[in-house]
């Protein structure tokens, strides 16, 4: 079933070098309403997370991490995760408000 991310700048993290390091959170809803979470540090393992596990093309991703940088935001519409995949890939369910 395809769900919907929405990928959102949460803060940063300063190294022992003094390096900032930016963290996002990826949430995957479905169209059954479950909805799955998912925190990452740093841009590399977002964008691979995007490109070989949630299978987003190139293009779309790179886009993605643009409009992160500008707007601290983004969404990918249509994106197929199977749910009983959750969990296996990092992804913790969240509570339901129904």
């Amino acid at each position: 079933m395809a769900g919907i991310l929405h990928i959102f700048r949460v803060g940063a993290e300063q190294d022992q070098h003094r390096d900032i390091t930016p963290e996002y959170q990826v949430n995957y809803t479905v169209a059954d309403g479950n909805s799955y979470a998912r925190t990452f540090v740093g841009r590399e393992p977002l964008s691979e997370f995007l490109a070989a596990t949630a299978l987003v093309p190139e293009p779309s991703v790179e886009r993605t991490l643009r409009e992160l940088d500008s707007a601290g935001h983004a969404t990918i519409p249509d994106v197929e995760i199977p749910e009983h995949q959750a969990a296996a890939i990092g992804l913790e369910e969240l509570p339901s408000d129904f």
